[in-house]
């Protein structure tokens, strides 16, 4: 919730008393069961699909941005911080300059590596397919020594399948990814 108390402004948000999809993964040794990750990646979906019905770009997908709650059944969508409104540039001239990209590097579109403000849902979907590519073989698909030289490699190298990283993986599992 949001709003003005006493002359003040409020943000209000539900309290998750659990852990990041990161730090999960760290305590289950970097990748997860099948299921579980899909199951998590499904909650995301319907998060941003929310968001996005609604008009918001989320713009920061990625594993550190999914809290589980205690019982590490039920995962929520956070940080909105890069989050805008979808349609509107105005907002974002303000925010970053024209041509920077935002967003984490592992994770990020290539329309967001090439910093365009025109982004589309699509952006956030790529952003899950990463982050599930993650969930499921332990490793980003593109990796480097700066930040720069990822983005460069999600604009110029294709995505490697999963199951070239994790070959035990179900088909299905691999082609959800490759079209995220």
């Amino acid at each position: 919730d949001v709003g003005i108390a006493d002359g003040y402004c409020y943000f209000a948000m539900e309290f998750v008393d659990g852990d990041s999809l990161g730090q999960y993964m760290a305590r289950k040794g970097g990748k997860l069961p099948e299921q579980e990750a899909l199951e998590f990646a499904r909650q995301t979906a319907l998060a941003l699909h929310h968001a996005h019905q609604n008009g918001i770009l989320h713009r920061d997908v990625k594993p550190d941005n999914i809290l589980l709650d205690k019982s590490c059944r039920t995962a929520k969508l956070v940080d909105l911080g890069l989050a805008r409104s979808s349609g509107s540039d105005e907002d974002e001239q303000h925010l970053t300059q024209v041509g920077m990209a935002v967003g984490t590097p592992f994770y990020m579109s290539p329309e967001q590596a090439r910093g365009r403000s025109d982004l589309t849902p699509a952006a956030d979907l790529y952003s899950l397919g990463a982050t599930l590519y993650h969930l499921l073989t332990g490793q980003v698909p593109f990796d480097g020594p700066t930040a720069a030289s990822i983005m460069t490699r999600h604009l110029t190298d294709p995505v490697p399948s999963p199951r070239s990283a994790s070959p035990d993986l179900s088909p299905g599992a691999d082609r959800l990814v490759m079209k995220l």
